[in-house]
């Protein structure tokens, strides 16, 4: 389909080519930087780097609340980040909506 795509549509071809490219871009950032070791591997949910960020400003004995999407604490991708999570004892609550 894609290949069509380039004979019949060349401007959503190259639009398409352009997104891969900063996918691609960003998924290298994300994993190479060292910055996210718990999540940044597999298919990067993009909510769980933000967790992980934060989490990583927090001052020692420090909380934060956020309101996430249920797969922090049940995707493959992010199963590191949340054992380490539950191990450290940072977890006070969670509630699935």
């Amino acid at each position: 389909m894609i290949e069509s795509l380039k004979q019949e549509q060349p401007f959503l071809f190259e639009h398409f080519q352009r997104a891969l490219h900063h996918a691609d871009g960003e998924s290298h950032l994300l994993r190479g930087s060292g910055l996210y070791p718990l999540c940044g591997r597999g298919d990067i949910n993009p909510y769980s780097v933000f967790t992980e960020t934060n989490r990583r400003h927090l001052r020692p004995g420090g909380r934060m609340g956020l309101v996430l999407t249920a797969g922090i604490p049940g995707d493959d991708t992010t199963k590191f980040f949340f054992r380490d999570v539950v191990e450290k004892r940072s977890l006070v609550s969670l509630a699935r909506f």
